[in-house]
């Protein structure tokens, strides 16, 4: 089939405005081979995705052009989408040697999500923390923020900056656990439904083991979405330390784990933990995103070591 064959066939066979892929489009774009690679971070905010993206791209550049790809056109907010132009562009187009696109977008799994990333075979990783950490390093990063990027994640009727002191913890405690459950939960499914199509399922990765055993974690990320290369733990360790110490673009913070049960009052704390339990308490627990009742009561609390936001 000729350059132009291809593109009439894709130009005739675009997404559907419900977000479903024609059986045409799909075949061209798996019949289209260049080395190129794509993988999607579809991590919630304030869950290290930020970090690993650097230590990925840089990893990923021992054998391809890599660069991080934030999906959407036009889009400078949290608020990233998948977008089919620039995915066709990163599956075909390719320079002295084939590009690795990283993109690290705060998706839930929507039909037109999981339809781009099977047509486009991505493979998927999603990171988890405890939700109590998790929403005291969002306040922080909202206290900080423009309040344009503050606002695109966390804001009610008003902006955050707007907000009164108690306005914001309400946000924290009544608002926000609901969008991490709901995220946490329709990826669990489609982590299922992946199960029982035969298709790939995404790679879950706990906050707590990048604090253990970063150089184990960052591997198997390497070998989820690169499966054709091998990379060296001591190559991994070295740049996982480079990363580190790049604070300005990794935001590096406090990191430390346990803050977030100091911050929030028993009360507090059940109604958070309570909305996270909706997408499944015995899974929300081996991810590490809600505490295991047996594990705290054998066990002072966690030590706090430093580590990437």
């Amino acid at each position: 089939m000729s350059a132009f064959e291809t593109l009439y066939h894709l130009m005739t066979a675009l997404p559907k405005a419900d977000g479903t892929l024609s059986s045409e489009l799909v075949e061209v774009v798996r019949n289209i081979r260049t080395g190129n690679r794509q993988c999607l971070l579809a991590f919630p905010p304030k869950v290290a995705g930020t970090f690993l993206r650097t230590a990925l791209v840089e990893l990923l550049g021992q054998h391809y052009e890599s660069y991080l790809s934030r999906g959407a056109y036009a889009n400078v907010t949290l608020s990233h989408d998948l977008y089919f132009p620039t995915l066709l562009n990163q599956h075909i187009v390719s320079g002295t040697r084939p590009g690795a696109a990283v993109m690290h977008l705060h998706l839930n799994p929507s039909r037109h999500t999981t339809a781009l990333v099977e047509a486009f075979d991505i493979p998927v990783v999603i990171g988890t923390r405890d939700i109590l950490d998790t929403l005291v390093s969002a306040k922080n990063m909202c206290d900080a923020a423009p309040p344009t990027e503050a606002d695109s994640f966390s804001a009610l009727g008003a902006p955050w900056h707007d907000l009164t002191e108690a306005e914001q913890r309400h946000v924290l405690v009544h608002v926000l656990p609901a969008w991490y459950a709901r995220f946490y939960g329709a990826w669990m499914r489609y982590s299922v439904d992946c199960h029982v199509r035969g298709l790939r399922p995404p790679l879950w990765l706990r906050y707590d083991d990048l604090v253990a055993q970063p150089v184990d974690l960052i591997g198997a990320i390497l070998t989820h979405v690169d499966p054709t290369h091998t990379y060296a733990p001591a190559d991994i360790a070295a740049v996982h330390e480079r990363t580190r110490r790049k604070k300005a673009d990794v935001r590096l913070n406090k990191g430390i784990s346990g803050r977030g049960e100091a911050y929030f009052t028993p009360e507090e704390k059940e109604i958070i933990h309570q909305a996270l339990r909706s997408a499944g308490e015995r899974e929300m627990i081996g991810l590490g995103i809600l505490p295991d009742p047996a594990v705290s009561a054998r066990y002072d609390a966690p030590a706090v070591p430093q580590v990437a936001e």
